[in-house]
């Protein structure tokens, strides 16, 4: 087993699915599509958005089973209550390489709780 550390998927992704991608201004989704946009990333970036079939001109799909092929890295930014079913999709389409961004300060104990409960649940104990 090699030692080396494959981190592409982090630092260099082909191929990003934003899930929460929006065009609401301010929200987390937005600010975090735009400055992807307005980046000098090179590949390609899927936008995932329940209501809006395009964001920011950009094809949108409705869940992640509907976008074909895979991607290097899933970047989520929904509440912690769609957790699981984020991860059985992600798991379901063997998308691997995974970050959240909540405002946690701002969550109530119980939701911190509940999401921590449930990302133990698909990544182990190596959380604690």
């Amino acid at each position: 087993m090699s030692a080396t550390v494959q981190t592409g998927y982090f630092f260099m992704p082909e191929h990003i699915i934003l899930v929460g991608a929006s065009e609401r201004p301010h929200s987390l989704g937005e600010r975090i599509f735009s400055h992807l946009l307005g980046s000098s990333y090179q590949g390609k970036i899927t936008p995932v958005n329940l209501r809006h079939s395009s964001v920011a001109g950009i094809p949108s799909y409705s869940s992640l089973s509907k976008i074909p092929g895979q991607a290097d890295l899933v970047v989520a930014v929904i509440p912690p209550d769609h957790y699981d079913s984020l991860f059985k999709a992600c798991r379901k389409k063997d998308l691997r390489h995974i970050i959240l961004i909540q405002d946690w300060e701002n969550l109530p104990p119980e939701s911190c709780k509940n999401a921590r409960s449930i990302i133990q649940k698909y990544h182990g104990d190596e959380l604690n």
